[in-house]
């Protein structure tokens, strides 16, 4: 298989994600970084949230979130357990968020 592969697996319903235990272990002998995300099946929006922060550890494009951190220890990041239509879902959580960090000032 080809270096440097990531893939994570998602598990339904009616299962946790110890269903993918041997699909893991063969992909790893392949030299596949392999895992399964650990979904809390209370809804569609957690698991979603749960998916992509599994999801981010291998994802370069998520990387920079993190770095961004790092470097600047005072900046205001903050996540939302959230699935893709966040503002759908969590409009006054979000905005009450924005509210807080404007209201705070420069500085």
């Amino acid at each position: 298989m080809a270096a440097n592969v990531s893939i994570v697996l998602a598990h339904g319903a009616w299962a946790d994600g110890s269903s993918w235990a041997r699909v893991i272990t063969a992909l790893k002998a392949e030299g596949v970084n392999a895992s399964a995300a650990p979904l809390p099946l209370t809804s569609v929006a957690d698991d979603a949230a749960a998916l992509n922060r599994s999801w981010s550890k291998n994802d370069p494009f998520f990387l920079p979130v993190e770095a961004f951190r790092r470097d600047n220890p005072g900046a205001y990041v903050r996540f939302f357990n959230t699935g893709q239509f966040a503002l759908e879902t969590h409009a006054p959580e979000i905005a009450g968020a924005m509210r807080e960090f404007l209201a705070r000032g420069p500085g």
